[in-house]
């Protein structure tokens, strides 16, 4: 049992760094974008919650990121400004998701 653990530990460890490797392509378009590295992390913290593959909007920031919803606002308009997220259709108004 204490090996098994130990494996699940590893694997965890993996898939952090499986996250980041996949963040890691947004940081040029980012860097390009002239953001500064605080909206660089808070972008990333936006990634690390949805993924590529999770719709999420401005009220999703909000919570993840415990921000008013004028950060989240300029939180979105960086993503945007820097073409890392797509506007997604038919999930309402406002919905985005990572490119």
């Amino acid at each position: 049992k204490i090996s098994n653990d130990g494996k699940n530990v590893s694997n965890e460890s993996n898939k952090v760094s499986n996250a980041y490797s996949r963040f890691e392509k947004y940081l040029s378009m980012l860097e390009e974008a002239y953001l500064t590295d605080k909206f660089k992390k808070n972008i990333e913290l936006v990634f690390d919650k949805s993924g590529t593959e999770k719709v999420f909007g401005q009220g999703d920031i909000m919570i993840w990121l415990k921000c008013s919803k004028s950060k989240a606002t300029n939180i979105m308009n960086a993503m945007k400004a820097a073409n890392v997220i797509e506007k997604v259709k038919g999930f309402g108004a406002g919905k985005y998701k990572f490119i």
